[in-house]
């Protein structure tokens, strides 16, 4: 026995098989280490990593940017695995990035979420175009084979460039002597244009005015009332206008209208003179044709040197005075007393109805009163 145990190919043998066991060992242990360690990470895959942008799609104007939200959601099988996320470019995707859009502000529960600014180019035709961005995910311990990187879409829908256009209700625009009218202003805008708007009128006539509620137009509104009230002395007649707009940014926009400014009532004869005698009398008829809508009655009066009461003047009386709304005409009795001085008068008949004054011209001539010749004169 002891010779065998002193043999040395014995020996040799006890230590490789010793050797062998060591080894084996090591491989056991290191074996189940990796099996610790990889199932939770083979979970954990980039597929299990969801990206949400809001707005998605995002609407942009051409030439102009938009921030967008990004929220990145993981499985929950890569907890405590996690130590970063980004979002880079489609030509930064490789390993821990250098640059990138955002970091991720949190991975607290395998979210967390961060904010992008999306451009479009000036040149961008109009319609949705999809932008690709790369989630970057960083681990606390490198771990051979799994993937780093995730694609995400964002549809942007593409506008033109800022622009907007101003439009009246109407072509033309009527507005009585004395009185107001209102129509609206309409502003349209494309490619996101939120400017407020100035208005204004261009050619404005004389005795006639404009204003705008509200002027400038926020950035927010579409509409403006605008209000045109002509003086009571404003000529009639149509006018050529334009109303403009002006965001201060692009070019002045407008629209043309033609503005009618119209009587609201006028007054004839139904002949432009009368003759009367001293001490007679005469009567005129006074026409009056009033506008569409018109609701007020009429005062009547007679300017003249001549006129008044008196021997040496003339008296006036019109009938009915005043003129009720509904009714069309009334009648001058001119009386003239017995030593008006004979000859040819101009007169001034007056309508008046709140600010508005209408004239019509009269002549009168007063004829010197003729005596009848009495047979027993003299004797």
């Amino acid at each position: 026995m002891t010779k065998f145990l002193n043999n040395k190919s014995f020996l040799d043998f006890m230590r490789l098989l010793s050797l062998s066991l060591l080894i084996l060992l090591l491989f056991v242990k290191m074996d189940c280490s990796k099996s610790t360690n990889s199932r939770p990470v083979s979970e954990c895959r980039i597929n299990g990593i969801q990206t949400v942008f809001n707005p998605n799609p995002v609407t942009i104007a051409a030439g102009e940017s938009a921030e967008v939200a990004v929220e990145i959601n993981a499985s929950s099988n890569c907890a405590n695995f996690i130590k970063d996320m980004y979002v880079v470019s489609p030509d930064d995707n490789i390993g821990p990035p250098n640059s990138y859009i955002c970091r991720v502000a949190s991975v607290n529960n395998n979210r967390g979420g961060c904010t992008i600014s999306v451009s479009v180019p000036g040149d961008e035709p109009t319609g949705i175009i999809q932008q690709q961005f790369i989630i970057h995910v960083s681990q606390h311990e490198p771990y051979w084979g799994e993937l780093r990187h995730a694609t995400a879409t964002l549809d942007v829908q593409v506008l033109g460039a800022p622009d907007y256009s101003v439009s009246l209700f109407s072509g033309n625009v009527g507005v009585a002597q004395g009185r107001s009218t209102t129509v609206p202003v309409t502003i349209e805008r494309s490619g996101g244009h939120s400017a407020d708007i100035d208005l204004s009128i261009w050619n404005l006539p004389n005795k006639v005015d404009f204003s705008f509620d509200p002027n400038p137009v926020p950035g927010n509104e579409n509409t403006s009332q605008m209000t045109v009230t002509a003086g009571p002395t404003a000529v009639p007649g149509e006018f050529g206008l334009k109303v403009v707009g002006n965001d201060h940014i692009i070019s002045e926009k407008s629209d043309y209208f033609v503005l009618i400014v119209v009587e609201p009532f006028t007054l004839t004869t139904d002949t432009g003179s009368v003759t009367i005698s001293q001490g007679q009398s005469g009567t005129v008829n006074i026409d009056i044709s009033t506008m569409g809508g018109w609701n007020e009655s009429i005062s009547f009066t007679v300017e003249g040197d001549i006129i008044g009461q008196g021997a040496t003047l003339v008296d006036t009386v019109f009938d009915p005075n005043p003129v009720p709304w509904d009714v069309h005409s009334t009648s001058l009795t001119l009386t003239a007393g017995e030593s008006v001085e004979p000859g040819t008068y101009q007169l001034t008949i007056k309508g008046t109805a709140g600010v508005i004054v209408k004239n019509a011209e009269l002549q009168l001539t007063v004829a010197q009163k003729l005596y009848s010749s009495n047979p027993h004169s003299g004797r």
